[in-house]
């Protein structure tokens, strides 16, 4: 059970945190020369036209943004130019992005997890600096602090941690496309599978699962089994085991 000093910091932390992320969101040229090495949360904006469908808390300096996406890092320079600017196979959000952005048509392959190719890591690099904005807020133990920013905020590329009711299905739907895109080669007698560096098979795969109706609608069904299992207030609603 967490102490009520615990819950209090973490709360005055979460309000603390939640003014400088609702600050100005700047370019991530300008975001990338600012960020440090230390701790903290940090929040991915970008123009409600983006994706019109999932709709954000507005910042409250420049109203045309919405917030995407809440994270958490020990270092926030490493976290998000060597992962959130660089590997599919290290962020979420890349993951989720390539997913969610259909008409791109982002190409994946097989190593021991599904990645973009090498040339799609730099075309969704560039899309997300022309398109996405940042800002963050430094603290040495981010853990409790994004739980809480998560939860009050329901940002909408946030899957774990948000409340069953606020989980977004086109945002479900987008990471089965991602994650099933591609997977392990199969061998075959005619055609040896593409060799990566390292000796991992690739299998090639595009992100190309579209937003239909049906998907959604199957997605939205998943949404509400794993509500329902939570039961009310989002506990699991399986009984405790006896001791």
């Amino acid at each position: 059970m967490e102490r009520s000093s615990d819950v209090q910091t973490a709360h005055v932390g979460a309000q603390q945190a939640l003014r400088l992320l609702f600050g100005v969101p700047v370019g991530l040229d300008v975001a990338v020369k600012g960020l440090r090495r230390g701790g903290g949360v940090y929040g991915w904006w970008a123009a409600a036209s983006v994706f019109p469908d999932l709709p954000g808390p507005p910042n409250p300096q420049d109203s045309s943004l919405r917030l995407l996406y809440v994270g958490r890092a020990t270092s926030l320079r490493g976290r998000v130019m060597r992962n959130h600017l660089r590997r599919s196979g290290q962020s979420t959000l890349r993951r989720t992005l390539a997913g969610l952005l259909v008409s791109e048509g982002y190409r994946t392959a097989w190593t021991n997890r599904v990645v973009l190719v090498a040339q799609d890591e730099v075309r969704l690099t560039a899309w997300m600096h022309a398109h996405l904005r940042l800002t963050w807020a430094e603290d040495p133990e981010p853990v409790t602090i994004e739980a809480e920013l998560v939860r009050r905020l329901h940002p909408p590329l946030n899957v774990h941690g948000v409340d069953p009711e606020h989980l977004q299905a086109a945002v479900v739907a987008a990471k089965h496309a991602y994650n099933t895109a591609s997977g392990p080669a199969e061998s075959s007698p005619a055609s040896e599978p593409e060799v990566a560096p390292g000796g991992r098979a690739l299998t090639p795969g595009v992100c190309c699962v579209r937003y239909s109706t049906g998907v959604v609608a199957v997605m939205s069904v998943v949404v509400e089994r794993i509500a329902r299992s939570r039961g009310p207030g989002g506990a699991s609603a399986r009984p405790a085991k006896s001791p």
